[in-house]
Formats: structure tokens, C-alpha cells, sequence
């Protein structure tokens, strides 16, 4: 089958057809859909009714699959369930942010398959192109953040799992550049980031709310993606960042997750 790539948006995202990932990939088809995520950041491909075992041997290509440490599941499998119903009072993620930046190695990419989105609509996630964010910035503010350190912790867990255990916590620079494409981009988010260490506290908090305010406000660099059932996202955790919006309760929202680890940010 031939591989299509349309594009979804201006400054990220595209969807790929042509591609059946039940099925194992040739290296040819597996290199297509690598080259198009790098350039587009965020790749969906629509109706892809798989099994768990399809799902994680897809993953497996672009790397280490990643577990958090400190959430307890049963089995061993990397497919991680997430679901919001009627129970639910809000849905995690609802924050701009990167997948598990605490980490000294963060995830380089999440996939999310989605089997039930809610029957009135809602659900939709956003997304949001770190290269941009940052080629956006002056050359004095580019200048000024080069080389600076941010803290990145966990804390935000303990409210959600009721444990202190396992809490992982890194620094990372404030910009980073992407291992593959060479580009740099912002690297900080409101779930995960703390303090700028070379700054004072004040200093820091001012910074950094500038920041959170210029990559969640500014609509020129962000997509918002609308699912259909069975469509499998794979973003790229190294340079965008998103936000799950949670305005279908009590519906239910299904999906599945897959992250695949990362080297440490440079």
C-alpha cells in the first residue's frame, strides 16, 4: 500500500493513511512514517482497530518502550488504559504539557489510540510546536534563556496517586535542541517545571509564567486535534506539547497509551 501524508495544520500535525499497523511494517513504510513525524511533530493514522500486542510492537520501532515507575498495573504490557466517565471530576492532562519531563530521560514519543469518544462530541486534545514557541521569541529573550537549567519534579503525582514513592525529579535546559531534526525549542511546562536555577525565586516565577503564557495563548503554533474512534496519535515529546480539554463529562472518553523512552534533554 502506498503511504499518503496530508497535513493537518500550518505548523504541525499530519494524518497517514495507506497504513495497516495491525500488520508488521516493511522498513520502507517504517522510515516514511518516521521522516513524517519528525517534520510534522504529531501523526495520526485513522481507523486502526489493533491488539495491545500490534500496539507495543509498533512502538518497539522507535525504541524503548517507557512504564512510570511508580503506577501500579497489572501484568507486564506498556499499553496503559485511560478512561474518563461518568465518575470522573476531571480528566489529567487538562494542563499544557510533556509527557513526563521529571524524568531524566523523558519519553521522545506518546501514542494515544482512542476506541470511545464521547457520542455529543468533546474530548478533543491540543497541541502545541515548542520550535515555534521559542523562533518566536526575541533574540534578547533567546539569548537570555540559552544555557539556563529548570527543575523538573513529580509532585503533581502524589495529589493523583496518593504516593510519595518512586517520585522522579531531573534538570533540564530551559532550551533544548531536538537530537534528530537539530532545532531548538522551548523546554519547560506548567505540570512539570518548578524554578529556573539561575535565576532568583521571583525572578523564576515571573519567567516561567511568561513563558507558560506565550505557549498556552498563542493559537499561531497550536492544532486542535478531533478524534474519531480507533485513530492512533503519535506525538513527539521532544518539541510540542499538549493539553487535554475535558468538556464531554459525564461521557465516556476510552483510549490507550504508549510511551517510548528518550535520551536525556541537551
Amino acid at each position: 500500500m502506498t503511504i499518503t501524508v496530508e497535513r493537518l495544520a500550518p505548523m504541525l500535525g499530519a494524518e497517514i493513511t495507506g497504513v495497516d499497523l495491525s500488520q508488521p511494517l516493511t522498513d520502507e513504510q517504517f522510515d516514511a512514517i518516521h521522516a513524517a513525524w519528525i517534520e510534522n511533530k504529531v501523526i495520526s493514522f485513522p481507523r486502526q482497530d489493533i491488539s495491545n500486542d500490534a500496539y507495543e510492537a509498533f512502538a518497539a520501532r522507535f525504541g524503548e518502550l517507557y512504564s512510570i515507575p511508580f503506577r501500579d498495573r497489572e501484568g507486564t504490557t506498556a499499553v496503559h488504559e485511560l478512561r474518563t466517565d461518568e465518575t470522573s471530576t476531571s480528566a489529567f492532562g487538562e494542563t499544557w504539557h510533556c509527557d513526563m519531563s521529571s524524568e531524566e530521560r523523558p519519553p521522545m514519543g506518546t501514542m494515544l489510540r482512542l476506541v470511545q469518544i464521547p457520542r455529543h462530541g468533546g474530548g478533543d486534545t491540543m497541541f502545541a510546536d515548542m520550535y515555534v514557541a521559542y523562533e518566536m521569541l526575541s533574540e534578547k529573550m533567546k539569548s537570555f534563556l540559552d544555557g539556563m537549567t529548570a527543575i523538573h519534579d513529580s509532585s503533581i503525582f502524589t495529589k493523583k496517586y496518593g504516593t510519595t514513592k518512586n517520585l522522579p525529579s531531573a534538570v533540564h535546559p530551559v532550551v533544548r535542541t531536538h537530537p534528530v531534526s537539530k532545532r531548538k525549542s522551548l523546554f519547560v511546562n506548567t505540570r512539570f517545571t518548578t524554578r529556573i536555577n539561575e535565576l532568583s525565586e521571583g525572578e523564576s516565577q515571573a519567567v516561567l509564567a511568561y513563558l507558560f503564557r506565550h505557549i498556552a495563548e498563542t493559537p499561531y503554533f497550536q492544532l486542535r486535534f478531533r478524534w474519531s474512534p480507533n485513530t492512533l496519535i503519535l506525538w513527539d515529546n521532544r518539541c510540542t506539547q499538549h493539553c487535554a480539554i475535558f468538556d464531554y463529562s459525564p461521557q465516556l472518553r476510552l483510549g490507550y497509551r504508549v510511551m517510548i523512552r528518550g535520551d536525556k534533554p541537551v
